[in-house]
Order: structure tokens, then C-alpha cells, then sequence
């Protein structure tokens, strides 16, 4: 059973990313530019289907499988995100 859905706003869950992905890939989070494409930052597919399981997890609910195909940015999927929470 999944915990209930978390309600985050779109900085919260922009931090979340870039902290999981700095992490990751062992740089400093201020250093990722949150407008840049995430498949630029040299993250392979395994990485990225890590990154989308975390985050349902973290957010308690399921995260479309193309979601860096409409939302390719850390910025663009969590302002999506917390949009999607909002209309639910």
C-alpha cells in the first residue's frame, strides 16, 4: 500500500531532484542548472528510471514512464509535478 500523496510545492521538489542527482552523480548541487536538459548532464537510463522511482516514492504517487520527454528540465518536471498534485 502506497503512503498518501505528498503535496509539494515546485521548489521543494526541484531541491529533492537536484539533491538526489548531485548525489548520484557526485557533484555539488549548486553546480546543476535546473534549465538544462537532465539527459545533458551525462546520467545514463538507469539513473534516470532510479531517479523516477525515488521520486514516486518520495511523492507517494506514480510519475508518467516519458516524463523527461515533456518535461526535460529539473525545473520543467517540478513545476509539473506540483501541478498535478494541485489538480488532483
Amino acid at each position: 500500500m502506497r503512503p498518501a500523496a505528498r503535496e509539494s510545492s515546485s521548489a521543494e521538489i526541484q531541491e529533492w531532484i537536484t539533491a538526489m542527482l548531485a548525489s548520484w552523480i557526485e557533484v555539488p548541487q549548486a553546480q546543476l542548472d535546473v534549465r538544462r536538459p537532465v539527459v545533458e548532464l551525462g546520467i545514463d537510463s538507469i539513473v534516470i528510471l532510479s531517479l523516477v522511482g525515488e521520486l514516486e516514492e518520495w511523492l507517494g504517487r506514480p510519475i508518467p514512464d516519458d516524463i523527461l520527454e515533456e518535461h526535460p528540465t529539473i525545473e520543467s518536471i517540478a513545476r509539473y509535478l506540483s501541478d498535478a498534485a494541485k489538480s488532483q
